[in-house]
């Protein structure tokens, strides 16, 4: 017997296939499984040093005769300014993983409303140690030069 001799072998017979729905699943869902959560605990430390690191290639620092400019920012760039009459303490700290390494981060303390404090970070330490000597002397300078009391400042 073939099978057009059988009772509704016509409706069995096969027939074009119509698409119902199309599904995709979501890619963003393997980090919600268990095995993958490890991957989380160090993923998102890695997402850290790299936006650390870029914010700190795109840091850069001026210094002028009479104050001295930050400028920082990844998407959006702020630009800072201290006059240098307006210093009141330097401070370099070295942390010890910046001392195997030849680090240092330099502290400027101010009177600025805003910047009350700036840190320049990560630099050699035989530059910061350069450029501490070289703010106090300028610090004074300008300290002098803008003492409203001395004839001939505020020029």
């Amino acid at each position: 017997m073939t099978l057009n001799e059988y009772p509704f072998a016509a409706s069995y017979a096969p027939r074009p296939e119509k698409p119902i729905v199309a599904l995709k699943p979501k890619a963003w869902s393997v980090f919600l499984s268990w095995k993958n959560l490890r991957g989380i605990i160090f993923i998102i430390p890695l997402f850290s040093i790299a936006w650390q690191y870029l914010t700190l290639q795109r840091t850069e620092y001026m210094f002028t005769t009479q104050r001295f400019r930050t400028i920082t920012g990844l998407f959006n760039q702020e630009i800072d300014e201290v006059w240098l009459f307006r210093v009141t303490d330097l401070r370099i700290l070295k942390p010890f993983l910046y001392r195997l390494f030849g680090i240092a981060n330099l502290y400027i303390y101010s009177t600025d409303r805003n910047n009350k404090l700036v840190v320049i970070q990560a630099i050699s330490l035989t530059d910061a140690l350069k450029l501490h000597e070289i703010l106090q002397q300028q610090v004074n300078i300008e300290r002098h030069r803008n003492r409203p009391d001395i004839p001939g400042s505020w020029q």
